[in-house]
């Protein structure tokens, strides 16, 4: 601390380190406010005043200066203008946003040139790490000098005429003040000279290594798709058979995303490098050397920008951020969140009201700054979408239920022209719906609420309610508060990822921070004789019970990719001994003892399969045998394809086909084909798929076309004529409704369904989000009265907390008003006797 005190004695040093702070605590004050970005610039000027008050005081202090610091002086002043320059590119975007580990570099360099000041204090191991990252700091600003290469004839007349263009000179500057400040503290010390050029050859080295499998991996993923369009399938895309076989590494999504996120100059064709358009999402571009200089010295990947959004899609999670936007989302947060839940334990369901809170952080500068709000939600399985309500002047209004296609058309139309207040919420494959809400207005915010019916998960003797997750506008600094009540006892229940308290009989709830991943467990008490009555049907529950029945299994068809074991693979070709065994790779192989070891090598090199069940000759009398490991294409990936057109056609034999899934939860292909009941389903362990093959014996299909299974919930709900008096949810009648529309989406050829008028009733009645049909908002009747939309006249409407299931009959109403009417007698009779 004695020799702080001393160097800080120095006038100009302690001007430059607290202007440097000042500096730092301003750039960094948009991570923790709420600064829009219209005062960006005016933070800018900030930044820029102070590097260009130190720089005139420096020029104005004559003899003032301390020789032995005349070097730190020079780095306070380039430091000042570095901060100054990043805070430019907030307004001017040069640069994207740096990648993780550049961040981390500049801080760290930054570092090294203020302990350069007490270079000659520091032991000699010391004195070795300042050289070293000096090596290392020399080569990072001259890959940024290099980089703005094509501004420095721009900058060269704007310094000149506005004095902010030499932002673009500070790279090369620091760069070439790096080598002086070496050669002034090295001086003719041999080790501190090794030290530095160390620190060359290390980074030199590294990026060399990190082109190399760059390269590697640009030729690996160049070759698989030439392959594929030369000589692979040609049922399926290219881009899904480069999937299959890809690496997936941190290397290889960073190529997928080169010029997507990563943001890249194009090399040639321009004499000034420019950046291209396309972008995936909202996601923040990204600056990365390291991806800028592989992608300089590689060969370009031969996958096209559309190929390449399929693959991120379909193998990165990425299906959110290549939704289709009307307008920008880049500002809006995610404030609050609030989760009501209603459990019915004897019933195995839940449901679920969710109410978003989301905030445009922009500043009003053109018109009112709106911006569309796209929230994705990942719903727990077998769940559907059963209301929907949109904040309007302070006023809830609830959504009308419509055909896809109608409430896609009054969307777009409104918010791409008209702008003004709708909100939709869309069926997705896999078990995901997304909403929409429009406008946003700049620093304000919207609220929407979602309600979603779900079965509970059953896990040995207990019930696990899953949270709703979604992604969307971030959600990382929101508050959010739960509220869980059960009916019925409740004992030992408890939350997962989330500590609950008691707030009531069988009530809990939580507050603070917003957590998306959490789970309430309770007790399974068993089902409970319910069922609900409605419209002449009544819906009813029982347990699902699989029943092995003798099954006629004489060919077997092994579905493997990189998930199986060879000890699975063992397992089931031992079973299946005197049984046609069969793979798929491009076309159907039959296995034997001499070719088997090798086709499991081949085909466990893939990532996934997407089993083609139409090449099944014999489906009646043949087993799949699935195990699904990494993500996988949905069907809508497919949609275009021979092999999607010909799975079309596949589907009126659907039920005679068995698959046994075991290891885990099918993959997206296999769940969306079991939704729609394209095969009957059974899963468990691979002994359990072993045992079915030996003994001949398969589960039993517990479902009709009035029945529907819910294998996660251990649930059948079925469905008949009858008028009793309810005793359960409503939400059972709804959960049938969604499964019976996949089943029958999936019987009608998938697309082909979606214009089925008695798909669309049923969805209506039920008032679910489905295949074919969608939820909407809109501002004013006017508005649903143009677009044709109109509120069903027989249905549940949207569902609530309160539902209790008890929706009178027709015939009860009848009774309702008949009673209502003479108590209304016997009141006015008692009130006026002389007039009765």
């Amino acid at each position: 601390m004695r020799i702080v005190r001393e160097k800080l004695r120095d006038g100009l040093l302690g001007t430059g380190f607290a202007f440097l702070l000042a500096t730092l605590v301003l750039f960094g004050a948009p991570s923790v406010m709420d600064v829009g970005e219209g005062s960006y610039f005016g933070l800018f000027v900030l930044h820029f005043g102070f590097a260009v008050v130190y720089f005139f005081v420096l020029w104005l202090s004559g003899g003032r200066k301390v020789e032995d610091h005349r070097m730190t002086y020079t780095f306070l002043k380039l430091l000042l203008f570095l901060v100054s320059a990043y805070a430019l590119n907030r307004c001017m975007n040069v640069f994207e946003s740096s990648a993780g580990w550049m961040c981390v570099l500049l801080w760290i360099v930054g570092a090294n040139y203020v302990a350069a000041l007490f270079f000659r204090e520091m032991h000699r191991w010391g004195r070795y790490i300042v050289m070293f990252t000096c090596g290392i700091a020399f080569l990072f600003f001259l890959y940024l000098a290099c980089y703005l290469l094509p501004l420095y004839l721009i900058g060269l007349v704007g310094m000149l005429l506005f004095g902010i263009a030499v932002h673009a000179f500070i790279p090369i500057f620091m760069a070439v003040s790096t080598l002086s400040l070496v050669r002034w503290l090295a001086g003719n010390s041999r080790r501190l000279w090794v030290s530095f050029c160390c620190g060359l050859l290390v980074t030199i080295l590294f990026v060399t290594c990190y082109c190399l499998v760059w390269n590697a991996n640009v030729k690996t993923l160049n070759e698989a798709y030439a392959h594929a369009a030369s000589e692979g399938a040609d049922d399926i895309p290219a881009w899904m058979q480069v999937a299959q076989r890809m690496n997936q590494n941190g290397v290889t999504e960073r190529i997928i995303k080169t010029s997507l996120v990563y943001d890249v100059p194009e090399w040639s064709g321009n004499a000034f490098w420019s950046m291209p358009g396309q972008t995936l999402g909202e996601v923040q571009k990204v600056h990365d050397p390291l991806v800028v200089v592989a992608s300089l010295f590689s060969e370009p990947i031969m996958l096209s920008v559309e190929e390449r959004l399929s693959v991120l899609k379909s193998q990165f999670g990425a299906r959110h951020h290549t939704e289709e936007r009307l307008w920008s989302g880049r500002d809006l947060t995610t404030e609050h969140v609030v989760t009501n839940v209603r459990i019915w334990p004897g019933s195995h369901i839940a449901y679920t009201e969710a109410i978003l809170t989301v905030f445009n952080h922009a500043q009003p500068q053109w018109g009112t700054g709106q911006e569309e709000a796209i929230y994705t939600f990942d719903l727990p399985e077998g769940s559907a979408v059963t209301s929907l309500s949109l904040w309007i002047n302070g006023r809830e209004k609830k959504a009308l239920l419509t055909t896809r296609a109608k409430a896609d058309t009054a969307y777009q139309a409104i918010v791409g022209v008209e702008r003004h207040d709708p909100s939709v919420v869309h069926w997705q494959e896999g078990s995901r719906i997304s909403v929409r809400v429009f406008p946003v207005v700049a620093r304000q915010s919207r609220v929407f609420k979602i309600g979603v019916t779900s079965p509970l998960r059953k896990e040995g003797d207990r019930l696990v309610y899953d949270n709703l997750r979604f992604e969307g506008p971030d959600a990382g600094g929101a508050t959010g508060s739960v509220h869980v009540k059960t009916d019925g006892s409740d004992t030992n229940a408890e939350g997962r990822q989330v500590a609950f308290r008691s707030s009531g009989s069988n009530a809990y709830e939580h507050s603070g921070a917003y957590k998306p991943r959490w789970s309430f467990d309770l007790p399974d008490p068993g089902l409970q004789s319910a069922s609900f009555t409605f419209n002449g049907s009544r819906y009813f529950i029982g347990p699902y019970e699989p029943t092995p029945v003798s099954a006629l299994l004489e060919n077997i068809y092994l579905d493997i990719n990189e998930s199986w074991t060879r000890e699975e693979f063992e397992s089931i070709w031992k079973a299946a001994a005197g049984k046609a065994v069969w793979v798929y790779d491009d076309e159907m192989v039959r296995l034997n003892a001499a070719n088997k070891d090798e086709w499991f090598r081949i085909l466990s090199e893939k990532k996934f399969t997407l089993f083609p069940l139409f090449l099944v000759p014999n489906p009646s009398t043949a087993l799949v045998v699935s195990r699904s490991g990494a993500q996988t294409p949905n069907l809508a990936d497919l949609r275009g394809s021979p092999f999607y057109s010909r799975l079309r056609n596949f589907s009126p034999q659907r039920g005679h086909l068995r698959l046994f899934h075991f290891g885990g939860m099918p993959s997206a292909y296999l769940a969306s084909l079991r939704d729609y009941r394209f095969f009957q389903f059974a899963q468990g362990t691979v002994a359990d798929a072993a045992e079915a093959i030996g003994t001949g014996r398969f589960p039993a299909s517990a479902e009709t076309d009035n029945k529907v299974v819910i294998y996660s919930a251990g649930l059948v709900i079925g469905k008949e004529p009858g008028s009793r008096t309810s005793t359960g949810p409503d939400h059972l009648m709804r959960l049938f409704a969604y499964n019976h529309l996949l089943q029958k989406y999936g019987s009608q050829g998938l697309d082909s369904a979606e214009t089925n008028e008695a798909m669309q009733k049923e969805a209506a009645e039920a008032n679910i989000v489905s295949p074919v049909s969608s939820l909407v908002v809109l501002e004013t009747q006017q508005d649903y009265d143009r677009f044709d939309i109109e509120k069903s006249r027989n249905s549940l409407g949207n569902a609530t907390l309160k539902s209790s299931g008890a929706v009178p009959e027709p015939h009860e109403w009848v009774l309702i008003i008949l009673f209502a009417i003479g108590g209304g007698y016997l009141l006015y009779k008692r009130k006026y006797p002389r007039h009765a």
